[in-house]
């Protein structure tokens, strides 16, 4: 039997496991033979399955087709099979309860890897159309590896991408040779029934752990018997009164530590202002006229540049500043766990003066942010000890150039996810300009945050095995680095705007400022597995499922 409690982690094989691609590969064989006049060799198949394909091409042509190139075969074979996998009803391929499973896996905090002697041009269409690619930590081929699954590296390659003991790993697979390389790595098995493999069934039951012949039946048993999936630690009404908590505690030591004084806020803006944010260029605000003035009014997405015209109208000196409550509607956001249509947080600003538009005083001003975040946390865990406190007792420091170079592998986010697993906390700096590669780490509006001088404030969340944006901030831009900026982005018709013109002519104070996710912080805080769990929103009917499947309660 399984022992839930050393799992920190899930490793699944794809084909035969999570999806039933016998008869794919059963008709490639059949066509691939058939144009060489043959039929398909008895126990092909089974010899080749824990084969990646150039080591398949390799076999095929030795034992086989001698006369034949291996690359001739590979080729043939993509031609044959990629279309299917590629489909944009490939999820029908999936084993009944298979996406299931992993949603469920993955809302429980295990950290979940794919070990497949496939490629991604395969494997990851399959996963996007099933919905569940975007819940996977790590991808490891047989290729990258560089042994097929009748040795243990692929296994170990991925307890070391998931940041975990291969004693903490579970393996799901369908085949024997696969199941006794994981073993070996000294991790356990959860072998499944497939059609390919039912000659190898008594050893698969003998050897692995557990054998699963439907997965529904096995979600509902690992539910009742071992308590896996997710639970929230308080209770709804419990969930209010914490979030109020964090709410109090967490704007007094913000205030005190910044300086900052609350003030009241627009919902809205017109759009001849500028003074929207326009996040990445490509978010579409919501909009409607206003039948006094016969304007466009847009509900806002950011008060970013708002905020500088307010600390003018209030006239705060230097080293003084203002803090909100921002609420914004972002029609265009992707839903998922850590994302909703709806947006509530902080937006504070302070003005500076010229002398602190330095890395050094942006640091500072992080660490006493940060040091609001502890206090919180530690009051509310005092509160309620159910309560883990996941902040890492320091923030690091470190900029988009050093991750890029530190793993250009990666991808912009799978940088920060690996960075904060090894550093905890971390604020990434300088976002919006382009790396060496030529790329950008992340979007950001030319004409609030000088690039140069800002940054992301990204914890550590075990719960979702992620890297956890918290906030988005940064020294804004003064006249100078407007232009640039703006130039850079072929946007310098943006100067016509009263805002930048006001900006440019030096009406408005050189400020500091950025937003911080109430949401987000709350659940974080709260250990919540969805931010619908700490907000009231709108859902799409995947979002709705996802939760009713996996005990998560939206409010």
């Amino acid at each position: 039997m399984i022992d839930w409690n050393r799992v920190r982690a899930v490793i699944f094989d794809m084909d035969g496991t999570l999806i039933d691609s016998m008869h794919i590969w059963q008709d490639v064989d059949e066509q691939f033979f058939a144009r060489r006049g043959m039929p398909v060799p008895q126990g092909y198949q089974e010899e080749i399955a824990h084969l990646g394909f150039r080591e398949c091409a390799r076999y095929t042509v030795e034992k086989y087709l001698p006369q034949e190139r291996e690359e001739t075969l590979i080729a043939e074979w993509r031609e044959l099979s990629l279309h299917r996998y590629t489909s944009p009803v490939a999820a029908k391929y999936f084993k009944a309860g298979a996406p299931s499973l992993v949603r469920a896996l993955y809302a429980a905090g295990k950290r979940l890897s794919l070990a497949t002697a496939s490629s991604e041009e395969f494997f990851l269409p399959v996963l996007k159309t099933g919905g569940v690619a975007d819940l996977f930590s790590a991808f490891v081929t047989v290729d990258e590896a560089g042994k097929n699954k009748g040795f243990p590296d692929v296994f170990l390659l991925c307890a070391k991408k998931l940041g975990v003991r291969p004693q903490e790993c579970l393996v799901f697979e369908d085949n024997l040779t696969a199941i006794r390389s994981a073993k070996a790595a000294g991790m356990q098995t959860a072998a499944v029934s497939d059609g390919q493999t039912l000659a190898h069934h008594p050893a698969l039951r003998a050897e692995a752990d557990d054998f699963i012949e439907d997965f529904y039946a096995f979600l509902k048993q690992i539910n009742s018997e071992e308590k896996i999936m997710y639970t929230s630690k308080l209770s709804l009404i419990e969930t209010e009164r914490a979030i109020r908590e964090i709410k109090t505690v967490f704007e007094d030591a913000l205030s005190q530590a910044l300086n900052l004084t609350r003030i009241s806020a627009p919902l809205f803006v017109t759009r001849s202002s500028g003074l929207n944010d326009n996040l990445n260029g490509v978010e579409r605000p919501v909009s409607f006229e206003v039948k006094a003035t016969g304007e466009t009014a847009e509900v806002v997405h950011s008060l970013a540049k708002w905020k500088r015209y307010a600390l003018a109208k209030y006239r705060f000196g230097v080293r003084f500043g203002l803090y909100t409550d921002m609420n914004a509607i972002r029609r265009d956001e992707d839903m998922d766990n850590l994302h909703s249509i709806y947006v509530d947080q902080w937006d504070w600003e302070a003005v500076i003066c010229r002398e602190d538009r330095t890395l050094e005083f942006l640091k500072e001003t992080v660490k006493k942010i940060y040091a609001a975040l502890q206090k919180t946390a530690e009051a509310l865990c005092r509160e309620y000890p159910a309560l883990d406190n996941y902040l890492s007792d320091e923030i690091s420091f470190v900029t988009t150039q050093e991750l890029e170079d530190a793993y250009p592998e990666l991808t912009p986010k799978q940088r920060e996810t690996k960075y904060v697993r090894e550093h905890g906390s971390a604020f990434i700096m300088q976002i919006g300009g382009r790396l060496k590669s030529g790329k950008k780490h992340d979007g950001r509006a030319p004409d609030y945050d000088d690039w140069k001088l800002n940054g992301d404030i990204v914890l550590y969340y075990p719960v979702l095995d992620c890297a956890f944006e918290i906030s988005s901030m940064g020294i804004r831009v003064d006249a100078e680095s407007l232009v640039q900026q703006l130039n850079a982005e072929n946007c310098a018709d943006r100067l016509e705007y009263p805002f930048h013109k006001a900006l440019v002519a030096g009406e408005l104070p050189l400020t500091m400022g950025g937003g911080i996710g109430q949401s987000r912080l709350c659940m974080f805080l709260l250990n919540k597995t969805h931010i619908g769990e700490v907000q009231v929103s709108l859902w799409d009917k995947a979002t709705e499922e996802y939760c009713k499947e996996n005990n998560i309660t939206l409010m």
